[in-house]
């Protein structure tokens, strides 16, 4: 449950990040025309983990890859349109534009950061994360269709 509710919390805060850098991404062509998935408004899909890579070279003006992978059968296409602010970021599976491999449902996409900022924002997201762990006593896990709750025990947290 930690890496999962971490997890969520790094997704929104990463995709969050890259619209306060408003102007930085640099594109040699235009995304593709792809909408935000209307139902993924109320029940978006979880991401099973996410990455923040800093690439070595930049890549087409970018210098970070946010990578997403999602459990099969979450999102049935090669493009997810996400709302973050009021831009509209798209990730790709296409094996395109830092895409690693199509259809492996890990979506990518390339972001310019400034990456002292990056960091800072990152460190600030993990400790709060963090603090709402420990405040919690208990969490709730599903099975099927069945809830039941799960006392968090201090050394998971540690």
């Amino acid at each position: 449950m930690k890496p999962l509710l971490i997890g969520g919390l790094l997704l929104a805060t990463s995709l969050f990040l890259f619209i306060s850098c408003e102007g930085c991404r640099t594109e040699t062509e235009p995304d593709p025309p792809v909408s935000v998935n209307p139902a993924f408004e109320t029940a978006p899909p979880i991401a099973r983990g996410v990455e923040i890579q800093v690439l070595d070279k930049p890549v087409d003006g970018n210098n970070v890859l946010f990578t997403a992978s999602f459990p099969p059968g979450e999102i049935d296409s090669v493009f997810h349109a996400v709302m973050v602010g009021d831009e509209k970021v798209i990730l790709r599976d296409d094996g395109k534009k830092g895409d690693e491999k199509a259809g492996d449902r890990v979506f990518s996409v390339l972001l310019a950061e400034n990456l002292d900022d990056l960091g800072k924002e990152l460190n600030t997201a993990a400790l709060k994360a963090e603090d709402v762990i420990k405040e919690r006593k208990s969490l709730l896990r599903f099975s099927g269709r069945t809830a039941e709750t799960v006392d968090l025990d201090a050394k998971l947290l540690e």
